[in-house]
Formats: C-alpha cells, structure tokens, sequence
C-alpha cells in the first residue's frame, strides 16, 4: 500500500466554538497521521479541520512510512494506529519515541484491550485511546497541546 504526505493545513481553528484563545505567539501543533484505513484518515482530516488547532504535515499507512515522514517532518504529535498493512505500530510507537522522546504519541486503536495498553504506555505512548469509543477525544488532547510551553514541542 502507497504512503502518504501532506502538508495541507488542517487549522489553526480554534477548538472551542470559534472564540479564539490561542496566543498569538504559539504555532498550531504539527500532527503526523499513521493509519492504514483511508475513510479513518478522512474522518481524523474532518474532524481536527473542525476543532484542533493542528496542522497535517505528514501521513502514512505503514510502519516504513510513519519512521521515513516521522524523520522528515519530525512532527510535535503523533496519532497512530497499531493495524498498519506492513506490521504492528508498536515498531514505529518504538522508533519515534527513540528519535524524539518528547514526541507526543496518541495510540488509536480497535484493539483497545488492557494488555496492549498497558504495552504501548511502556513503549512510551502519551495517550492510548479506544477508535470506536474514543475517537472524539483526538482533537481535545490535541488542542491542549497548542497551549503547551514551545520549549516542549521542540
């Protein structure tokens, strides 16, 4: 399967009902999507354009793809699932964390069950989230994010 890029902006939008409350100063959060599902990559597009101050900077459907753009646009954020069509996400959750600890990695996931939660927050994943019953929460944790001191999305 054929990986992606993009640098179509997805923001800044305010995710609180259009009152702007970002500072001026601080810049949308780069997010990088690693999802092998196109209409999954289309619903996250869709739904950050409404709500998180986030701009896409990169997009991919395989472990290879995710560490290759991670290194080329080293993102502030990462949301990532762990079906990709070439292997297990945790390998890419592994190398991005390795190349840029302070990289904040948001699992996505089906497989939502307590042994691979607990698998990914040791790997070094900052949020693990449920896709079918926690998809909405994506763009609230990235929006936090915006309001983060910049010294920690280096």
């Amino acid at each position: 399967m054929m990986d992606y890029q993009s640098t179509a902006a997805c923001g800044p939008k305010p995710a609180n009902g259009g009152k702007r409350r970002m500072n001026k100063q601080r810049k949308p959060v780069r997010v990088m999507l690693v999802e092998d599902s196109q209409p999954v990559r289309e619903r996250l597009h869709s739904l950050l354009e409404e709500s998180a101050p986030v701009v896409i900077v990169a997009e991919a459907s395989t472990v290879e793809g995710a560490i290759m753009f991670f290194r080329q646009h080293r993102p502030d954020a990462v949301v990532l699932d762990l079906d990709l069509t070439d292997g297990n996400g945790g390998a890419a959750l592994r190398a991005i964390k390795r190349l840029r600890p302070a990289c904040v990695v948001l699992v996505l996931t089906n497989f939502a069950v307590p042994g691979y939660r607990e698998h990914c927050l040791q790997l070094g994943a900052d949020y693990f989230f449920d896709k079918f019953h926690e998809f909405e929460r994506v763009p609230e944790v990235l929006a936090t994010l915006v309001t983060a001191p910049a010294v920690q999305r280096v």
